[in-house]
């Protein structure tokens, strides 16, 4: 089973969190603060457009 990890709502599998943390953002001056509350913020407002679309798809 893949270890996770709460940042913000989400649970993200650790591994990508400590690629997020430990690769991507250093130089770019994104703290990972910053970028978790970014992706927990698009996830939850694009929720109820992507379960339509399933919704859409599944008829």
């Amino acid at each position: 089973m893949t270890d996770r990890v709460t940042r913000h709502r989400l649970q993200v599998a650790a591994e990508l969190d400590r690629f997020i943390t430990d690769e991507a953002l250093p130089g770019t001056g994104v703290d990972p603060e910053a970028f978790w509350a970014g992706v927990d913020a698009l996830v939850h407002d694009l929720a109820p457009t992507n379960r339509a679309l399933l919704a859409e798809r599944d008829r």
